[in-house]
């Protein structure tokens, strides 16, 4: 049983604190067609989905893969209009393709108008930043320390003022058990970072996701995040069933259009429209939010 909340699990998940329906497929599907009808036949199946899509503040969201798959065309799904959102071309033949809507009170203009400044921005990526050099890295295995716990609990709680799941001891050492978890030491031991990399056997593809990607506001060093986001990647693709698909669902944020390939996640596939909920203080206010949702830009290496 795969117990990561940002990854999800194969089939359908009504998720109630989000609002949202998840599906992901294991199949590979060859028309959008098919994968519509797939899709259709999954949620109709669930009563619990069918009466969470009939709100107008829900969302629907699916990855499917996909082989020699073209576009999928907007289709009504549970009375919410759904297309796809974005795809992630890998380099062996198969794309994971994003596929979501929301209902009338979850539309937000804004996330489309900054969805265009990533298409531009994505021809151009910015450098990954140095290395640092005053800081160590460390994986964390079960079971974490009170003290560490306590240090990434509030690291979190700085960093985020909602989150779509609780950030606590329970994700924490969840995190270390199930998942490849790194975290950036000053030198005075204190805990400035952390990303965990989610892991995921689908089909015929493991993925492998970047999430509760932090850094320390009042402990920030340069490189630390994206330095643990780096080794996340890298052991993830070392150690876990190829092919690997390594991504990033990152929170869309003033500085997102450099995030992705400071991770080395160079392509960028996509916005997901209000996504879950998730927001940051104002020194790191996102570009696209409604409310209490947030909407979150696709990075991934090919």
């Amino acid at each position: 049983m795969n117990n990561t909340p940002s990854i999800g699990s194969v089939g359908l998940t009504v998720d109630e604190v989000n609002k949202r329906v998840k599906v992901l497929c294991a199949e590979v599907f060859h028309s959008d067609k098919q994968a519509k009808s797939c899709l259709t036949e999954i949620v109709a199946s669930n009563r619990d989905a069918g009466k969470l899509l009939s709100h107008s503040s829900a969302r629907f969201t699916a990855r499917v893969i996909g082989k020699n798959l073209g576009p999928i065309e907007q289709f009504s799904l549970g009375g919410i209009l759904v297309k796809e959102e974005g795809r992630i071309r890998t380099s062996f033949g198969l794309d994971v393709v994003y596929v979501g809507g929301n209902g009338f009170d979850r539309l937000d203009p804004t996330s489309f108008s900054d969805e265009k400044k990533l298409s531009a921005a994505a021809a151009s990526p910015a450098t990954p930043p140095p290395e640092p050099q005053e800081v160590a890295f460390e994986r964390l295995h079960h079971p974490v320390s009170a003290d560490d716990v306590a240090q990434l609990v509030e690291m979190y709680k700085l960093c985020f003022t909602s989150y779509l799941v609780q950030l606590d001891e329970t994700l924490v050492q969840t995190a270390a058990a199930s998942s490849i978890f790194f975290v950036a030491r000053n030198q005075d031991g204190k805990i400035i970072a952390s990303a965990i990399g989610e892991s995921l056997r689908v089909g015929p593809i493991t993925l492998l996701e970047v999430s509760e990607e932090a850094a320390h506001p009042n402990l920030r060093v340069r490189g630390a995040a994206s330095g643990c986001a780096r080794r996340v990647i890298a052991k993830g693709k070392r150690t876990l069933t190829p092919p690997v698909v390594a991504f990033w669902e990152a929170r869309m944020w003033r500085n997102i259009l450099g995030m992705g390939p400071r991770v080395g996640l160079t392509e960028y596939a996509g916005v997901l429209h209000q996504h879950c909920r998730i927001a940051s203080p104002a020194e790191f206010t996102s570009l696209s939010n409604k409310g209490e949702f947030g909407s979150l830009a696709v990075f991934y290496a090919p």
